[in-house]
């Protein structure tokens, strides 16, 4: 607990000397960029004025294309727990309180990644400069800070990975099924989170991609429970299996609020209505026209594909190559350490 108060104390000093570079109090740009001023704030906005007002979600928002609805679309993140709490306290409806409310939530999930990011490598056995690197790698990284100024439910959803990836790894280290399930619950709790904050977004799929990897690269580093004894080994695995299912089917549940009317708006998207049509997206940038049937690939194939040739950051959004020292970093803890629990992380 008291290193966890360390890393809290740590990352708020980090985040007063980032914000103090970037704060400008005298104008409503303090906090935030781009898609949070004409996108996530007026929703944000709307939900919390909605709330106050008639005590209720809205279903129509009035403000942008024309008129839109509010609950399918997960900008408005209208039943994630955290921003619930944040339009509530939210006693000011007006934009620039609605902003203030987004930068002390944003603050707190620099804190729930940080803490659930040392917890992990601390759980793994690594010392605290470890950690403190990891810290700076995983919640520091230019990718995070980015989004963390205007795609607020990227930067929401990763934050509970590191805790989710912490309750798998103590449901497969643990023999008693009691422990498992208890884990399983708040790996559920996890799962519900980053539904509710993320779901629809291709940080979902990330995010799923790497808890599935995790599990199946914890299978093979403990071949060595195979070895000593393959009864115990399987049944170890099934029960991780049928525990971590559960769990996600429980997380299923929890975003469910979110998630069906997602899937619901997405089949009367004009993607889905046109066919061999183009559709022009009209963005702040000028007149984008997109093909409507360029996107209808979505098979496991199609997807492999975009990994194998998928060049990278390529525009002005981003520095091209900003993650190499992690991964240096990476490879040198790989190949100069013997623990398997390293080489998983």
């Amino acid at each position: 607990l008291s290193e966890l108060l360390g890393v809290t104390v740590f990352v708020l000093v980090l985040l007063c000397i980032i914000f103090h570079s970037v704060i400008d109090l005298k104008s409503l740009g303090f906090v935030g960029s781009i898609d949070s001023w004409r996108g996530t704030g007026p929703q944000l906005f709307l939900l919390d004025y909605h709330l106050h007002r008639d005590k209720a979600i809205p279903l129509w928002n009035f403000l942008m294309f024309c008129g839109q609805p509010f609950v399918p679309n997960i900008v408005g993140m209208p039943f994630y727990p955290p921003n619930l709490l944040r339009s509530v306290f939210t006693l000011s409806q007006t934009p620039f309180a609605t902003h203030v409310g987004l930068l002390v939530l944003v603050i707190f999930h620099y804190i729930v990644c940080a803490t659930g990011i040392y917890s992990l490598v601390r759980a793994l056995g690594a010392s605290r400069a470890a950690g403190t690197v990891a810290i700076l790698v995983f919640a520091f990284n230019y990718g995070y800070q980015v989004r963390s100024t205007q795609h607020y439910f990227h930067t929401f959803a990763v934050a509970w990975l590191p805790w989710v990836i912490l309750s798998l790894r103590n449901i497969m280290e643990s023999d008693a099924i009691k422990r498992k399930a208890f884990f399983g619950l708040w790996a559920a709790l996890g799962f519900g989170l980053i539904f509710l904050c993320g779901s629809g977004n291709e940080m979902t799929l990330y995010i799923g991609m790497c808890i599935a990897s995790y599990c199946v690269l914890w299978c093979i580093v403990r071949l060595d429970l195979l070895v000593a004894s393959p009864r115990a080994y399987s049944l170890n695995v099934f029960s991780n299996v049928c525990v971590v299912v559960l769990a996600g089917v429980v997380g299923l549940g929890l975003g469910a609020a979110c998630i069906v009317p997602t899937l619901d708006l997405a089949n009367h998207t004009t993607r889905v209505v046109l066919k061999d049509t183009f559709v022009s997206t009209g963005g702040f940038g000028g007149s984008v026209y997109v093909s409507a049937t360029r996107t209808v690939d979505r098979s496991v194939m199609a997807l492999l594909r975009t990994f194998a040739t998928f060049p990278g950051q390529t525009g002005p959004g981003g520095i091209t190559g900003a993650g190499a020292c992690a991964l240096v970093l990476a490879a040198w803890g790989v190949f100069s350490s013997r623990r398997r629990e390293a080489f998983l992380f």
